[in-house]
């Protein structure tokens, strides 16, 4: 099992239990496309039959090495969404299905990302954050009141303290809030035992979910809840790339290639947005050497977001 899953996406850089070590696979060790493919769909039967888990007969993952310049964002243009979500409790199921509180009690300050997929959200964060401002406020330098959910010690934002009013952090381990050096205030909560935001109605211009996305067994239900902390004209952005947690990650997620990735989280965002939220837009944030599609500084890496209308 443990072969399987270390080799699920051997292009990519795997932290098999986030924070314990991040192990990087040798380019010399990548497999072939047609190699990879077998590996990853006998790692996914096995993972699925695991977690009870139908799969498709012949269903394999996407090999998602490269997009077409408008290949993302139009994976959530001009979706006919069905009327209910379709998805099932198996579908939050995860191999791991221990207290996620016992399992972060440790801290570990490590980086989730690549420093290229880092400077990518950086980058994308500082021109949210300006575009909120301007839409807010009329001024695009304008202060903004930031709720950072899933956060740790490392929110990935511009290093410029005076775009922020407030940046509240909410996380699960305390040693880690306290070390991040852009929040002013943290809260701490498991989001998949509670999910519900202790904060008022309207408190948050912007509200961020970077690289957690996967872990979280109630979606839905956290969407609904960003929805009322978000004042009008504010915006969600839920930045992910391809790297997981096996172990912690829901079941839907195991195995998805990118794009069915971005259709997922646009599924949360439509269903759980109770009709005060914009449809879903997509962006792909993956960072590129000039405007050679191929010649890939990164890891895949993907945003998701809607505004409070």
């Amino acid at each position: 099992m443990l072969m399987l899953i270390l080799l699920l996406k051997p292009h990519a850089l795997l932290p098999f239990a986030r924070g314990t070590g991040t192990q990087t696979m040798p380019a010399s060790s990548r497999c072939s496309a047609s190699r990879k493919a077998v590996i990853q769909t006998a790692a996914l039967h096995f993972i699925h039959e695991a977690l009870g888990v139908k799969t498709a007969a012949g269903e394999e993952p996407d090999d998602m090495d490269f997009y077409e310049p408008n290949e993302v964002a139009d994976t959530l243009r001009n979706v006919l969404w069905e009327e209910m979500p379709p998805f099932s409790k198996q579908s939050f199921r995860r191999l791991d299905e221990s207290s996620d509180t016992d399992f972060y009690a440790v801290p570990r300050f490590v980086q989730h990302i690549d420093d290229g997929a880092v400077a990518s959200t950086k980058a994308y964060y500082g021109s949210l954050f300006g575009d909120v401002a301007m839409r807010r406020y009329g001024n695009e330098l304008h202060p903004v009141d930031v709720l950072d959910l899933c956060s740790s010690w490392l929110s990935h934002f511009p290093d410029v303290p005076s775009r922020y009013a407030r940046v509240v952090g909410l996380g699960i381990n305390a040693v880690e809030l306290r070390r991040n050096p852009q929040l002013t205030d943290f809260v701490v909560q498991d989001l998949n035992r509670r999910s519900e935001l202790p904060f008022a109605n309207e408190s948050f211009d912007v509200c961020t979910c970077t690289v957690s996305i996967d872990l979280l067994t109630k979606p839905i239900d956290i969407m609904q809840q960003v929805s009322r902390v978000l004042r009008p004209g504010g915006t969600l952005a839920i930045v992910f790339s391809d790297r997981l947690v096996i172990t912690k990650a829901v079941a839907l997620w195991i195995g998805q290639g990118d794009l069915e990735h971005v259709q997922t989280v646009g599924a949360y965002i439509h269903y759980g947005g109770l009709s005060t939220l914009s449809e879903p837009q997509a962006i792909d944030l993956t960072p590129w050497r000039g405007k050679r599609r191929r010649a890939q500084e990164g890891d895949h890496l993907y945003c998701i977001y809607a505004t409070k209308v």
